[in-house]
């Protein structure tokens, strides 16, 4: 956990409670009472590390988990080791 924030782990807790949820920069924002700016780098970063997936929907991003996203955390979790 020591290359995730609080904000992350939340996240990747709750995507791993439920693999349909979605999530925007504006919805991780209000969640965390951040700037949109530190939630769009949160999501931003999990997407490029591979536990996000991000589509743009009209003129917003979505983020979704992955669909093997508890697999590529048990990969992260044995490479900290």
């Amino acid at each position: 956990s020591g290359n995730f924030n609080h904000r992350q782990l939340a996240l990747l807790g709750h995507a791993l409670g439920d693999p349909a949820a979605e999530y925007t920069v504006v919805s991780h924002s209000t969640s965390h009472q951040v700037t949109r700016q530190t939630a769009r780098t949160d999501l931003k970063d999990l997407t490029e590390l591979g536990f996000l997936e991000s589509e743009e929907v009209g003129n917003t991003v979505v983020y979704t988990p992955a669909p093997d996203l508890e697999r590529r955390i048990q990969t992260v979790g044995r490479r900290t080791k």
